[in-house]
């Protein structure tokens, strides 16, 4: 995914289920807040 060009939310609704967005949000902060 190319979050740097694209908003993190659009990517994941397009690319992903809605199921899975609220994991993969959690996932993606976690990383962020260590990077």
């Amino acid at each position: 995914l190319n979050c740097d060009k694209m908003p993190l939310n659009y990517t994941l609704k397009v690319a992903f289920p809605d199921k899975r967005i609220h994991a993969l949000r959690a996932r993606h902060n976690r990383l962020k807040k260590f990077a």
